[in-house]
């Protein structure tokens, strides 16, 4: 069951259209629930101190099951469509990778009342695997 959020107002405030100075309005977040039953989809990886090398192991068999992502000589590298037809690689950048990873992975990490909580991708291991 997913919880309202308190502040649920200032959300709908913010979220309005852009304000006169141009900038975009904010986008309310999702619910940042670790409930893997959400997403049953997704592999999840619950994030420990000590265990980055089992994390970017993990990380690594994901993006080997998509059989767009491999590692070569110049750094990792992936598949894509051309926009007239046919296929190329491209050097895959941090920024890509942590937004990859985030889209395919429920990442997992203890929080202070030692209930499993929502993360981002650790930047570590999105530094490892990019390496690659």
């Amino acid at each position: 069951m997913t919880e309202l959020n308190p502040n649920e107002n200032d959300i709908e405030k913010r979220s309005s259209p852009p304000t006169d100075d141009g900038a975009p309005p904010i986008s309310p977040p999702g619910p940042n629930l670790a409930d893997p039953s959400s997403h049953p989809d997704k592999p999840t990886i619950r994030v420990s101190p000590g265990e980055m090398h089992l994390n970017c192991s993990d990380a690594e068999k994901v993006l080997a099951d998509t059989g767009i992502y491999y590692s070569s000589g110049s750094g990792l590298l992936r598949i894509v469509k051309k926009a007239g037809g046919g296929i190329t690689t491209e050097l895959v950048n941090e920024q890509t990778l942590r937004t990859f990873l985030s889209a395919s992975i429920n990442w997992e990490r203890k929080g202070r009342d030692n209930l499993w909580l929502r993360c981002d991708p650790p930047q570590g291991v999105v530094k490892v695997v990019c390496a690659l």
